[in-house]
């Protein structure tokens, strides 16, 4: 039997390699020649305000800045992501260290979820990383003019009117985000290796040898993924080669930072104030006179409402914004987000104020507990001194009863002669009359001063129980 020459010629040998396809250009980087830096400023603005004015302006964050892929991510949860209340041009900038010419600009005011509000100004620039270092260093000090004018002036040129009359100033919290030229990649992770001088300086604003990465720099892992490069302290972040959608996505994330660190301010100060007010009414040598007990209540009854506040601010405007795994199905951008928060112990100053506020709440419940027991204490001795009222008063009005009633017989003891007050004739009906009247009243004070005695006794031991 002849063999089947094509089934030998297939088994004889393994089959030819299927020529490689090129890969497909659906992810493209971000590729620029110059450097893209976007500094975040906080500004102090009352939030009810905020919402006031601002009520249908700007537009969810997704219409400013391209998310490609993940657009559907931001659009269905856009309740939870910024929005965009003015974007323009800037006319000029001026900066007092940084002489290097600023290619383009853009100036943002941003409105987060809880109505926090942000100013952003964009800036690229094509320079060395020292010159850049000195940028970074007259954005984070705010050593920036505005077509001439300071900061502040600026940003209120360029603000909504509506919205302008409402902004107080500019915060104490800034963030850099810096998008490093491609032609940087060498230089920043040349050969694998991540270059920690370049890196640290430009995180540190600051340049000086650096052997190796302090806790505080975080290189996101899926961010450093394949060719890319992300690293971001408490106030700088640097990324190279990144698509531009994740761009977008991490100022975005870098946005929901600096409300964070806003609100995790305020209300750190809140809680400290509470704390502070709260030592002082519940001090032992406290005025327990009745003006100053129901001042007290009142302190108290606020108190404890402004504690349920700066929960929901807590738990609204910093835990709210810690993760957003959820709503962005990206991990090249939860981890830096993540990393992010984690660089400035955003997860252990929430632990910290969170513990204040949860034993101010404690010591405000037991506060509430003992004055309610006190009242309770206080309603009972009241019952019992008007018991012991209307006993006397019935004491004295029985015999006095008795007198008219005796008086008013027609007894052969009774002499129409003799008048109601001949004492030395009815010397013996009167004794009886004063003894009774007078144990009565004695019995009314005994009792008023045994209540004043215990009333000093229960202060001595709440005192002496405080105190230690």
């Amino acid at each position: 039997m002849t063999a089947d020459p094509t089934v030998v010629a297939a088994t004889a040998g393994p089959p030819e390699p299927e020529p490689r396809r090129a890969p497909l250009d659906y992810d493209p980087i971000a590729t620029r020649t110059h450097h893209r830096v976007t500094v975040l400023y906080a500004v102090e603005a009352s939030e009810d305000a905020v919402a006031s004015a601002s009520h249908g302006l700007g537009s969810p964050v997704w219409s400013s800045l391209k998310f490609d892929r993940l657009e559907a991510s931001y659009r269905a949860s856009q309740r939870q992501f910024p929005f965009v209340l003015a974007r323009s041009r800037v006319e000029s900038l001026e900066f007092e260290h940084f002489d290097g010419l600023v290619q383009r600009n853009r100036f943002w005011l941003i409105r987060l979820p809880n109505n926090l509000v942000e100013v952003a100004l964009t800036v690229e620039v094509e320079c060395d990383p020292a010159a850049l270092i000195l940028l970074l260093e007259d954005l984070h000090h705010r050593r920036v003019r505005i077509d001439g004018k300071s900061l502040w002036e600026g940003v209120l040129t360029y603000a909504p009117d509506a919205v302008a009359p409402v902004l107080d100033g500019l915060g104490l919290e800034t963030y850099n985000l810096v998008h490093l030229d491609e032609r940087l990649w060498d230089q920043v992770r040349g050969n694998g290796r991540v270059n920690v001088q370049l890196v640290s300086s430009l995180i540190y604003r600051f340049d000086e040898p650096y052997a190796a990465f302090s806790d505080r720099i975080k290189l996101p892992p899926e961010s450093n993924r394949g060719a890319a490069f992300a690293a971001t302290g408490p106030y700088v972040g640097v990324t190279v080669r990144n698509q531009g959608y994740v761009e977008n996505a991490v100022l975005t994330s870098c946005m929901l930072f600096v409300g964070a660190l806003m609100t995790l301010r305020a209300v750190r100060e809140q809680a400290f104030a509470e704390l502070m007010r709260a030592r002082r009414f519940l001090a032992p040598e406290h005025d327990s006179s009745p003006t100053a007990t129901r001042r007290q209540q009142t302190l108290l009854a606020v108190s404890a409402q402004g504690m349920a506040r700066l929960q929901l601010d807590l738990s609204a405007g910093v835990e709210a914004f810690q993760r957003v795994a959820s709503t962005v199905p990206s991990l090249r951008v939860t981890d830096f987000h993540e990393d992010l928060f984690e660089s400035a112990s955003i997860t252990n100053e929430v632990q910290t104020v969170g513990a204040i506020l949860e034993r101010l709440g404690s010591a405000l419940s037991a506060e509430a507990a003992r004055r309610h027991a006190a009242e309770r204490r206080a309603d009972e001795r009241n019952r019992v001194v008007r018991s012991v009222a209307f006993g006397v008063i019935t004491t004295i009005a029985l015999p006095l009863g008795i007198v008219f009633g005796f008086f008013g017989i027609n007894g052969s003891e009774v002499h129409s002669d003799r008048s109601i007050t001949d004492v030395q004739f009815y010397w013996v009906f009167y004794v009886a009359l004063g003894t009774v009247i007078g144990a009565a009243v004695v019995i009314a004070v005994i009792l008023h001063l045994w209540y004043r005695v215990e009333r000093a006794r229960e202060r001595r031991h709440v005192r002496e129980a405080l105190l230690g």
